[in-house]
């Protein structure tokens, strides 16, 4: 599993207080925004949800899974559930205008560990077309399925180590966003011949 998307998680609880004290003095609105964790899928005990700009560092899941933790209203952003380990057992993408019906599982952890780079999180119709555009793939369904399977029993830094979960990931992120790499693969190319011009 790539590096870059566990760092992300680990850094996730670190920033919570730093967003949230500058949120509160820039023009950014925070709202309360309510969701479920499913409990079938998501394992590990006394679960709570971390969100960057939630003071609390951490909201408890009640027993029926039920959270309510605090987002920005402006873009996408992903959010966490840890154990009482400080274990992460599942991630999200929050869009502002879902603040009501926030969901994790296997399928949302899984989208959520494909999302990286700020491009991403600019804009809720990118973050739509592209949750479809994985969605579609089989590459993508076999990983939910891996994940269902193996959540329940296992935190995402435990599965870090897994080769299959690894193989899984690399497959669906290279399905996904291979025209996003066969355009950089170009551009590489490009930029190669240009440069092998301009040598003597």
């Amino acid at each position: 599993m790539r590096k870059t998307g566990f760092l992300l998680i680990v850094a996730l609880s670190f920033l919570a207080a730093l967003a949230a004290a500058a949120a509160e003095g820039s023009g950014l609105r925070l709202i309360k925004a309510r969701g479920t964790v499913n409990k079938s899928e998501i394992g590990g005990k006394g679960l709570c949800v971390f969100s960057l700009w939630d003071k609390a560092r951490g909201t408890v899941v009640g027993e029926d899974g039920g959270f309510v933790t605090v987002i920005s209203d402006s873009r996408p952003q992903k959010l966490s559930v840890k154990d009482q380990r400080q274990m992460t057992r599942a991630l999200t993408i929050a869009l502002p205008e879902n603040w009501d019906r926030i969901n994790f599982d296997a399928a949302s952890t899984a989208v959520a560990l494909l999302f990286e780079g700020p491009d991403l999180f600019r804009s809720s119709g990118g973050a739509k077309k592209l949750c479809l555009a994985m969605a579609g793939k089989k590459s993508f369904q076999e990983l939910a399925l891996f994940l269902k399977k193996n959540l329940p029993l296992k935190s995402l830094e435990e599965l870090a180590t897994n080769a299959e979960c690894s193989a899984l990931l690399g497959k669906c992120s290279d399905e996904v966003f291979k025209e996003d790499h066969a355009a950089i693969r170009k551009s590489l190319s490009v930029a190669k011949d240009k440069l092998e011009k301009l040598l003597p």
